[in-house]
């Protein structure tokens, strides 16, 4: 399976690490473009000149905070469950080792 990074969030593997990253004008621009914020075609907010630093800061903070649903879970972790279970639904013997009672 070859990576895509043709969209907003880039994903690489070096080594034993996984990053994926995206640019701070990508992230503002995910939050201007969110549905959550328009009341109807009016937008609701707008990053303000100057201020991407603690926007960004902010946005870190609460990706770090526990899932509002799942008090096991950290927020930035539910994308990563969401993947684990699709796998698991998936059989993919070709990378995974099944216990015998599966």
């Amino acid at each position: 399976m070859e990576l895509k990074n043709d969209s907003l969030l880039k994903f690489s593997i070096e080594n034993d690490t996984v990053t994926a990253s995206i640019s701070i004008k990508d992230l503002i621009w995910l939050f201007n473009e969110c549905p959550y914020n328009f009341d109807g075609e009016t937008k609701v907010a707008t990053v303000t000149s100057g201020k991407e630093p603690e926007f960004v800061k902010w946005i870190i903070i609460k990706l770090q905070d526990d899932a509002p649903y799942e008090a096991d879970d950290l927020v930035w972790s539910q994308p990563l469950t969401y993947c684990f279970e699709q796998l698991l639904e998936d059989y993919k013997p070709e990378f995974l080792t099944y216990s015998e009672d599966y």
